[in-house]
C-alpha cells in the first residue's frame, strides 16, 4: 500500500508557557510517528524557539522552522511553502495552545481516506472560562457527505465555523492557496472557503477531537479590546473572500454570491459604524480603501443596472430600511 505523507502545520508565536503542555499533546497521539509535524515559530521574542529545539531534539518527523513575525495566517503560508509536493499527502492544521484528542489525528486520516473525499469538517468545542460549547457542522445529527458548492454555501453562512482547525484537506486542494497576512481576525476564512472549493467531495463529521481555548488566560488576538485593527482585519477577510469569490464565479452559484454580498454587506455596515476615533493613518488608509472598495461593490459589481434609483431600491430590498438609511454615510465621499 502507498503511504501517504500527512501532514500537521502549528504556528506559534510565544508560546514558551505553553511548550511542555504541546509537547505531551503531540507525543501522545496515536499516529505520532506517521505524521510529519511543521512547527513555525513566527518570531517569538520569549524562549519558545529554544525550548522547542530542545524538547523535539532527534524526533525526526518534527519540523521547527522560524521566520520573522506575520502572523497566524503568514506563518501557515511558511508551513505550507514547506511541503515540496503538494500534489500527493494530507493536510491539517491546528494551533498550539489548543488541545486535542490522542486519537484526534488518527481519526480525521480515517475520516477522509475511508469515505474517499477530499476533505473533511469535524466538530469543534469552543472552551470559555465558565461554558464550553460544541460546533457541529451544520448541526448534522448524522455524518455526511456534501459537494464544494453545498460545503462552501454553508461556510459562506458560517453554518459550518470557517476556522482552519479540526479540518483535514488533501494537499492538492492547497496549490495557490494562501493566507491573507494583512488579517489578524479571519484570515482563515477565505483561504478555508477557496479550498474547499477546489474539493470534488467533502466529508461533515459529529466527530469532536478539537477544542479552542477562548479562556481567559490566552492571549490570542482573537480576544482582549476590540481595536480599530481587529475591526477594520475582520471587514478586510470579508474582502477576501468576495474578491475570491469574484475570481471563481464561473464554478461558484449565483446564490452563494448574493449570500456573500448580503453578510459582507451587513458585516461591514455594523462594523464600520462602530469605528472608533482618533484614528491612526495606517488604519485610515485601510479604511478609505475599504470605503471605495464597498461603494464599487454595491453599485456595480451585484447589480444589474447603472441607474442609481434602480440601485437605490434594490438596495432597499435586499438588505432592508435600515441598511438603506445608513448607506448614505457609509458611501459619503
Amino acid at each position: 500500500m502507498e503511504t501517504i505523507n500527512f501532514y500537521c502545520i502549528i504556528p506559534v508565536y510565544n508560546g514558551e508557557k505553553q511548550v511542555s503542555s504541546f509537547f505531551s499533546t503531540i507525543t501522545k497521539q496515536t499516529i505520532f510517528n506517521q505524521v510529519i509535524f511543521i512547527i513555525v515559530d513566527d518570531g517569538s521574542t520569549d524562549n519558545t524557539l529554544s525550548l522547542l529545539k530542545n524538547r523535539f531534539l532527534g524526533i525526526e518527523n518534527v519540523k521547527i522552522l522560524t521566520k520573522e513575525n506575520g502572523g497566524a495566517g503568514s506563518a501557515r503560508n511558511f508551513g505550507l511553502k514547506f511541503i515540496s509536493n503538494l500534489e500527493q499527502g494530507l493536510v491539517t492544521f491546528i494551533d498550539f495552545d489548543d488541545e486535542i484528542k490522542t486519537n484526534f489525528l488518527e481519526t480525521l486520516k480515517n475520516l477522509i481516506l475511508e469515505n474517499k473525499v477530499d476533505a473533511a469538517i469535524t466538530s469543534i468545542k469552543k472552551c470559555f472560562d465558565d461554558s464550553e460549547i460544541i460546533l457541529v457542522p451544520n448541526n448534522i445529527s448524522n455524518d455526511s457527505t456534501l459537494t464544494n458548492i453545498e460545503c462552501g454555501n454553508l461556510l459562506v453562512e458560517e453554518k459550518i465555523y470557517p476556522c482552519s482547525m479540526g479540518k483535514i484537506f488533501k494537499t492538492n486542494l492547497w496549490n495557490n492557496v494562501f493566507y491573507d497576512e494583512f488579517c489578524s481576525i479571519g484570515e482563515d476564512t477565505p483561504a478555508i472557503i477557496e479550498a474547499v472549493l477546489n474539493a470534488k467531495s467533502i466529508l461533515c463529521s459529529t466527530y469532536c477531537g478539537y477544542y479552542l481555548d477562548r479562556k481567559s488566560h490566552n492571549e490570542s488576538l482573537t480576544r482582549g479590546k476590540t481595536t480599530n485593527k481587529k475591526l477594520l482585519s475582520f471587514v478586510h477577510s470579508q474582502y477576501v473572500i468576495n474578491e475570491m469569490l469574484i475570481r471563481k464565479q464561473n464554478s461558484v452559484t449565483k446564490q452563494m454570491l448574493l449570500s456573500n454580498a448580503r453578510i459582507y454587506s451587513e458585516n461591514f455596515l455594523g462594523i464600520i459604524l462602530n469605528i472608533s476615533k482618533p484614528i491612526s493613518k495606517q488604519d485610515k488608509d485601510e479604511l478609505l480603501m475599504l470605503k471605495k472598495y464597498f461603494r464599487k461593490f454595491i453599485l456595480k459589481q451585484y447589480k444589474p443596472t447603472k441607474n442609481k434609483e434602480k440601485c437605490k431600491k434594490l438596495i432597499y430590498e435586499i438588505f432592508g430600511y435600515k441598511f438603506y438609511l445608513s448607506l448614505g454615510k457609509i458611501l459619503k465621499k
